[in-house]
């Protein structure tokens, strides 16, 4: 994380160190300027539940919802007749 930090610097950026987030399979200490950043178990990240173990039934079933929520605005449109100009 200093590499990070050292290297944003130098290009003009700053981390901010109220939304940056750790997130490791085992404990951890991570610090930046002597303040220490948060531990989390999951995030969000580009609309994408990321957690660091294995179950992934809460992302599944979300994806799911939204899968099922989009073919619903969609079912009438599928429910018409189909009309082929050759018959």
């Amino acid at each position: 994380m200093h590499g990070l930090v050292h290297e944003s610097r130098k290009v003009g950026l700053k981390v901010n160190k109220t939304k940056t987030k750790v997130t490791a399979n085992r404990s951890t200490t991570t610090k930046i300027d002597d303040d220490h950043l948060e531990n989390v178990n999951s995030y969000r990240y580009l609309g994408n539940l990321v957690k660091n173990d294995s179950h992934h039934e809460q992302e599944i079933s979300r994806r799911l919802g939204v899968a099922w929520c989009n073919f619903g605005k969609l079912y009438k449109y599928l429910q018409q007749p189909q009309r082929f100009p050759f018959t």
